[in-house]
């Protein structure tokens, strides 16, 4: 596996993990900086800032796998190679 492949994975890995904790436990992840959650409308606020937009970022991330997979196995960037 080449280094690009995995750096997209690990990144698209990070991306998931830290969403997966702002959308399901949010008091926890922010109690890394030392922040509290008092209300409610506080815990929807955080869920909806980092976990909503962060899964957007690793939905990015996995379409950008999946397309740089295919594209290696379809041989374009072989023949986009040859070009040079």
């Amino acid at each position: 596996m080449s280094l690009a492949r995995m750096s997209l994975i690990i990144a698209a890995a990070a991306f998931f993990i830290y969403a997966a904790v702002f959308l399901f436990v949010p008091t926890y992840g922010t109690s890394f900086v030392g922040a509290e959650l008092p209300i409610p409308s506080a815990k929807i606020d955080v869920r909806a800032t980092y976990g909503g937009s962060v899964l957007i970022l690793f939905s990015l991330g996995v379409y950008a796998v999946s397309s740089f997979l295919s594209e290696a196995s379809t041989g374009v960037a072989v023949a986009a190679h040859r070009l040079r």
